[in-house]
């Protein structure tokens, strides 16, 4: 898969992971390998990811993302404003490459959704918003980039991690274990698609504030994901779009199904 294609799954992982959702947010299994991280009193470093992530998804906040790589630079970028409490949020999606521009808005009020497209050759989509309802997202979906517990469905992946500060966790995702890697992403990466290196960053509320994935360190195809956390507990405030509604599509909802 190309460092676009993996970063959109990412993407679209967080976006659908729902604040409406159960995800489990137990910490992962360690094995021997993680056993380093329960050395000293910060405790279990892989537990400590789980315990960080879980709790900075508690309240509304800003979440990005961003995915690039060292020789193109940016390639997509993603914010959001989200109130999992309030049922609310705006999120907006930007990609580029080679001239070529992809924007996606999403919003969510309540149950009502709604996603409007954008970019090259689309001026034409600049004011129509598809509308649909969350119970008719695939099963699984909700509709916010704030997950309960784990973004992109990454932390029950962590093979191995350690303190290499008080606020900062090294260590590897093993890819192979996570629900939002596809066969093309796996086959691209390989066997190293089972240590892939990331630094995840708490605060001093022990949240989780950064998390970064280097996939472009074991694939020279792929690129470096920065999962952001921020605002925590500030107000969101979300209208309904203007302009012209039209329902969204059975191919449209299909893409909420990573």
């Amino acid at each position: 898969m190309t460092h676009a294609g993996i970063g959109v799954v990412a993407a679209l992982s967080l976006a659908v992971s729902g604040c409406g959702g159960t995800a489990d947010t137990d910490a992962p299994a360690t094995d021997s390998s993680a056993e380093s991280g329960a050395a000293d009193n910060r405790g279990d470093a892989t537990e400590a990811i789980a315990a960080a992530t879980a709790k900075s998804t508690e309240e509304s906040a800003r979440l990005t993302m961003s995915l690039g790589t060292e020789a193109d630079g940016v390639l997509m970028e993603v914010v959001g404003d989200v109130d999992p409490a309030g049922e609310k949020s705006n999120i907006e999606i930007n990609m580029g490459a080679d001239g070529d521009t992809v924007s996606i808005v999403l919003r969510q009020l309540g149950t009502d959704i709604y996603m409007q497209l954008g970019g090259t050759d689309m001026d034409e989509l600049a004011d129509v918003w598809m509308k649909s309802d969350t119970s008719k997202l695939p099963a699984g979906a909700g509709f916010s980039m704030m997950p309960t517990g784990d973004p992109a469905e990454i932390i029950g992946s962590v093979a191995d991690a350690e303190w290499s500060t008080d606020t900062e966790i090294t260590g590897t995702i093993d890819m192979t274990k996570s629900p939002s890697a596809d066969e093309e992403m796996l086959a691209d990466l390989g066997d190293a698609a089972k240590a892939v290196p990331f630094t995840a960053t708490l605060d001093a509320e022990g949240r989780l504030v950064e998390m970064v994935i280097d996939l472009e360190s074991v694939s020279a195809t792929s690129g470096t994901i920065t999962i952001g956390y921020a605002n925590f507990g500030e107000p969101v405030t979300v209208e309904k779009p203007d302009g012209e509604i039209i329902d969204m599509s059975d191919d449209m909802l299909d893409l909420f199904d990573v």
